[in-house]
């Protein structure tokens, strides 16, 4: 992909990029901290574009018609069909076959036109928020002063046996807790450790919208670091199934704020 039509081309794949090529440009292209800045502005509006396209103006926007049941009143045209929402929906089926996860929730949605309205914003989106998500990494390691970045090589939490064990009691009353998990001994061994090396019990999730949300809520406030290969060789789905969450899966807001809360006065 050239400099020119980067962005134009990650928004019109029907296929996800390799976060490798992203990087890659832009260690080439983007040298200078003024010119990431410029490149975050551009791809913001051209998510804010694309999802005006399709009549949503935020997501955040989207809940609050759901909620109120007017589904229609953000979706403007004849062209947003049920039919034709399918049909485009699914033009993105093979080159995204990977995330089983959203194709599971695409086909719950299939008849639910403001939620497959939703799910054809997220998928048409996926790549550029990967871009600005990496775009964002890129801008903080070139500024003059950097941050000192904090490097997880364990999941050992800040927070003593007692507070985990009181997360894990909170945890088992959620919903992605999956049936028949780890008891609370391994869950503070997974969080109280030195090396996650001889871990032989992983916490399972339920493989559900929001899982992933859940588990970076979840290392970000025990942690405060985040490490995609460790946080994998720790958790999976409750099937078993390799949870592949990476540094673009951002955390849930309400799980980070309702476990801050819980460890306040600890």
């Amino acid at each position: 992909m050239s400099k020119r039509d980067f962005k134009d081309q990650l928004s019109v794949l029907k296929y996800r990029v390799d976060n490798n090529k992203m990087r890659s440009y832009m260690r080439k292209e983007l040298g200078s901290e003024k010119l990431v800045e410029r490149e975050i502005q551009i791809v913001q509006l051209m998510l804010n574009n694309r999802c005006k396209r399709h009549g949503i103006i935020t997501e955040e926007d989207n809940i609050v018609y759901l909620k109120t049941g007017n589904y229609f009143e953000l979706i403007k045209g004849g062209k947003q069909s049920l039919a034709y929402l399918q049909q485009e929906i699914n033009r993105y089926r093979k080159g995204f076959s990977s995330d089983t996860t959203f194709w599971y929730n695409v086909d719950k949605d299939w008849n639910n036109l403001p939620a497959l309205l939703m799910d054809l914003n997220e998928v048409e989106s996926f790549n550029l928020q990967c871009y600005l998500s990496e775009l964002e990494i890129w801008k903080s390691e070139l500024c003059s002063t950097p941050i000192p970045k904090k490097v997880l090589v364990t999941m050992n939490s800040k927070y003593d046996e007692a507070a985990l064990k009181k997360v894990y009691d909170y945890l088992r009353n959620t919903k992605y807790w999956a049936d028949n998990n780890i008891g609370s001994r391994d869950f503070i061994r997974i969080f109280k450790t030195s090396s996650i090396d001889g871990l032989s019990k992983k916490l399972r999730i339920r493989e559900i919208e929001g899982s992933k949300a859940f588990v970076r809520a979840l290392v970000d406030v025990l942690v405060g670091a985040f490490d995609a290969k460790i946080v994998n060789s720790c958790f999976c789905y409750e099937n078993g199934g390799a949870l592949n969450i990476g540094i673009h899966n951002r955390p849930s807001k309400k799980v980070s704020e309702e476990l801050r809360k819980l460890l306040s006065d600890i």
